[in-house]
């Protein structure tokens, strides 16, 4: 298992259409997307990350990142620090592994676990993707480069359930300066397809904020918009009619949540049920 989020195996999904209409601060904005959950990044190798993450930004209408080299060192050590000590951002000086490149890597960076050693980088990475709150970081159009570092087989096997981790890095590398873009983001991105149709975890947990706690769920859809909302609704047509939704913006939502959404303009768009074939 996956420690908040994990990738079940599909096939490619049918299209959905999706219609947003958020009420920001220019008025109306009604955007279509057809694509049928989370975007999987075929082609790259699993464990070619770049490649994976650059494939789920062109699939938004995104510009490639680089690698920092320094970064996925970081990376590296943040990630073979919680397999010793447990998942977290933050690492506290005196635990085993601590390092000061580790612990700015995972305050700077997407993180998880797994019970599984031979978890891949596309593996994680595609857990991030089906988180809207981890999505986020990997979708803004202003992030320039990145770092990615996993780690399996700890050297002390009985120190935590996890014998795989990897760390992210989706902070440092913004251009927070660079202008908006003048539509909206979409993920998945417009006539995309996808091989995943759940929900699984992550923290803030979008399903308490629509009611649904520990309900099986569909893939989140996300809109990254150009300027801040204040309301937001949607409708979702699946292959055999309506699909039930809850939305989600920095208006209706508080916290860590809320935060992370008004700084983006995001919406989230919730099915309340695993996408069919």
């Amino acid at each position: 298992m996956f420690q908040q989020t994990n990738n079940p195996a599909c096939g490619p999904r049918k299209l959905l259409t999706l219609v947003i209409a958020a009420m920001a601060s220019f008025g109306l904005l009604a955007i279509p997307a057809t694509s049928a959950g989370v975007v999987e990044a075929q082609g790259p190798a699993d464990h070619d990350w770049v490649s994976i993450v650059n494939t789920y930004r062109a699939q938004s209408g995104l510009s490639p990142i680089t690698e920092n080299p320094s970064w996925s060192l970081g990376g590296q050590a943040h990630s073979c620090w919680m397999l010793l000590n447990g998942i977290a951002h933050d690492e506290a000086p005196g635990t085993a592994g601590y390092s000061v490149a580790g612990d700015e890597a995972g305050n700077s960076g997407n993180v998880a676990v797994s019970s599984d050693p031979t978890a891949t980088a596309r593996d994680q990475i595609d857990l991030w993707m089906s988180g809207p709150y981890h999505a986020i970081g990997i979708l803004r159009s202003t992030l320039r480069e990145a770092g990615y570092g996993g780690c399996s087989s700890p050297p002390n096997p009985s120190a935590t359930p996890w014998k795989s981790g990897g760390t992210l890095d989706v902070i440092r590398g913004n251009d927070w300066g660079a202008p908006r873009p003048t539509v909206p983001v979409v993920f998945p991105g417009n006539g995309a397809t996808t091989s995943l149709t759940r929900f699984v975890a992550e923290t803030p947990d979008p399903r308490i904020d629509c009611g649904w706690n520990g309900q099986t769920v569909g893939l989140p859809l996300l809109a990254l918009m150009p300027a801040g909302v204040s309301s937001a609704t949607a409708s979702l047509t699946g292959p055999t009619g309506p699909i039930p939704t809850c939305v989600l913006h920095a208006s209706n939502t508080s916290g860590t949540a809320s935060s992370i959404l008004g700084g983006d303009n995001a919406v989230i768009v919730m099915p309340n049920a695993p996408l069919a074939a």
